[in-house]
């Protein structure tokens, strides 16, 4: 299944995010300044994934209708064609199960 692609601004704001924290930790102790931005960056951070992870259940969700789709029309090596019905369907519980 292909990767779900992260947007301009969700690659900068984890960058962003990286910088905070990297500085947090060159100095050795955080301030009270950067313990908020960390916070905010984390607060940012649930909702780029979020994001990326309703892209990746729509995706699987749309491979495993044309799975089913496919199978339902199969007419020669079916049961291989349920098998990836059920891989599929696995994958897309495992990742429900994530949030």
């Amino acid at each position: 299944m292909k990767e779900v692609e992260i947007s301009a601004a969700d690659k900068a704001f984890i960058e962003s995010t990286k910088k905070t924290i990297s500085a947090a930790r060159a100095a050795g102790q955080v301030d009270a300044k950067t313990l908020k931005e960390i916070e905010a960056a984390a607060a940012g951070m649930k909702e780029v994934t979020k994001k990326v992870n309703t892209a990746r259940m729509q995706k699987m969700e749309a491979a495993l209708e044309a799975a089913i789709a496919a199978a339902k029309q199969c007419t020669d090596d079916c049961p291989a064609a349920w098998e990836e019905v059920e891989e599929i369907s696995a994958a897309k519980s495992r990742e429900e199960g994530r949030d």
